[in-house]
C-alpha cells in the first residue's frame, strides 16, 4: 500500500523505497488504536520468527545487495517504531527482550521523525471524516469464530471448559 501511495501523490524518498513502505505501513497499524495496533504489530513482528532462531547469522555479501532489508533489521525497525509511538502499550517488547535497551533509547526519535513525515506528506491529502470511518471499523473478525467446512460458522467459549 505505502509503495502505491508514493507514487499516486509523488511522494519524494531520501532512502530505499523498501524502508519507507515498511515504515508506512507500521505507522498505519499505530493509527489503528493501542488494542489493535499491539496486535497488529505482534502480527507482523511474527512474520521474522523464522528468520531470528538463530542469534548468529551468516550471509554472503551479497545478501546486502537487495533491495529489501535485511530481515532483522525490519523486524528492529518496527518494533522500534511502535515501542517509540507508546511507551506504555508496547513497554513488554523490551520487557521480553524482543527490543534491546540499546535501541528503545532512541525509538521515540524515530517514531517522531515518522510522524512528521506522515503529517508533512500524507495528512494534506488525507480525507478526515473518511480516515476517521475506517479507523473505527472493526477489521477483524472475532477471534472466538472458527469457520468449519461448508460455512458452519462456531463460537469458541472465552475460557476452556473445565
Amino acid at each position: 500500500m505505502g509503495h502505491a501511495l508514493f507514487d499516486i501523490l509523488d511522494v519524494p524518498l531520501l532512502g530505499q523505497a523498501e524502508d519507507a513502505a515498511d515504515e508506512f505501513a507500521a505507522y498505519m497499524m499505530l493509527l489503528l488504536g493501542k488494542d489493535q495496533a499491539h496486535r497488529f504489530i505482534l502480527g507482523a513482528a511474527y512474520s521474522y520468527a523464522n528468520y531470528l532462531r538463530n542469534p548468529r547469522v551468516t550471509v554472503s555479501l551479497t545478501a546486502f545487495a537487495d533491495a529489501h532489508g535485511a530481515p532483522m533489521q525490519r523486524y528492529y525497525n518496527l518494533l522500534c517504531l511502535a515501542y517509540g509511538a507508546d511507551r506504555e502499550t508496547f513497554q513488554d517488547l523490551v520487557e521480553k527482550g524482543y527490543l534491546p535497551e540499546s535501541r528503545a533509547r532512541s525509538c521515540r526519535m524515530e517514531y517522531n521523525e515518522a510522524d512528521f513525515a506522515y503529517k508533512k506528506l500524507f495528512a494534506p491529502s488525507t480525507d478526515e471524516d473518511l480516515a476517521q470511518k475506517v479507523l473505527n471499523k472493526d477489521w477483524l473478525p472475532n477471534a472466538n469464530i472458527r469457520l468449519f467446512a461448508g460455512g458452519e460458522v462456531a463460537t469458541l467459549p472465552q475460557t476452556p471448559p473445565p
